[in-house]
């Protein structure tokens, strides 16, 4: 079964940060952030969230963690 866990990651200029946005993630995916493959269907994130084990909680850990202190890069 092939799920892929969607998140919104936001940059605030006034602190210099990255983050997850899990206010606007909840608006925009209407709290189903998660896209069955298979089943063609997106799924609500509460099956999920009360489980810190669970993948979805495992994969914004993981994501969090490679946010934190992520500098800007200059282009060119």
């Amino acid at each position: 079964m092939a799920k892929q866990h969607h998140f919104v990651v936001c940059f605030d200029e006034e602190t210099g940060e990255f983050s997850l946005d899990f206010d606007t993630q909840d608006v925009k995916f209407d709290n189903r952030p998660i896209y069955d493959v298979d089943a063609d269907e997106w799924e609500q994130v509460t099956n999920h969230i009360d489980d810190d084990n669970s993948i979805y909680n495992r994969s914004a850990d993981a994501l969090y963690s490679a946010l934190a202190g992520l500098p800007l890069r200059e282009v060119g």
